[in-house]
């Protein structure tokens, strides 16, 4: 599909012309602002209908800290919100549904060169679900990650947390 579109002074695109292949089954469109950071994308299928689309909001330093996901009928469904806490070193994100009910929590805490040292899970009561705990070689490569399964934890009759480590190997 070849589309031209006008940015109105919301930055929302008005169609001006476009040609659709009707043999295209899904075609996804993105667009970008000034900035060049994509600011929204629309799905579509045979003969324009739509499947959905997708919102993005940025904060000042250009980190995408919003994304809203629309239904084929223009209906949020999903909400992911973003904070960095750049004091502490950590980053929350936050999933929410279409009632803005929290879903699902990750946590991240830094390391000091400003890459993920421990991620943690966490579902609607802040209960936590996944602890992961990453690892760097000299050249900053991730060498080892540890996964902590905290549902699994105790069902087999002990106290033991299940783990599995990921090692990476760079030639």
């Amino acid at each position: 599909m070849v589309s031209t579109y006008n940015l109105d002074s919301f930055k929302r695109p008005t169609k001006r012309e476009e040609y659709f292949d009707p043999s295209v089954i899904l075609q996804t469109v993105y667009f970008h602002d000034d900035a060049g950071q994509l600011s929204h994308e629309a799905t579509v299928g045979r003969l324009g209908q739509s499947f959905g689309s997708k919102t993005y909001e940025y904060d000042i330093l250009g980190r995408r800290i919003n994304t809203i996901v629309y239904n084929e009928h223009g209906t949020i469904e999903e909400r992911f919100n973003t904070i960095f806490d750049d004091d502490n070193f950590k980053i929350y994100d936050y999933y929410s549904d279409s009632l803005l009910s929290l879903r699902t929590l990750r946590e991240v805490l830094l390391n000091n060169e400003g890459r993920i040292y421990i991620e943690a899970i966490l579902d609607e009561k802040e209960r936590v679900l996944e602890k992961n705990v990453y690892y760097y070689d000299d050249r900053g490569r991730v060498s080892e990650v540890r996964k902590y399964d905290m549902i699994r934890r105790g069902r087999t009759g002990n106290r033991e947390i299940p783990i599995r480590v990921n090692t990476y190997k760079y030639d």
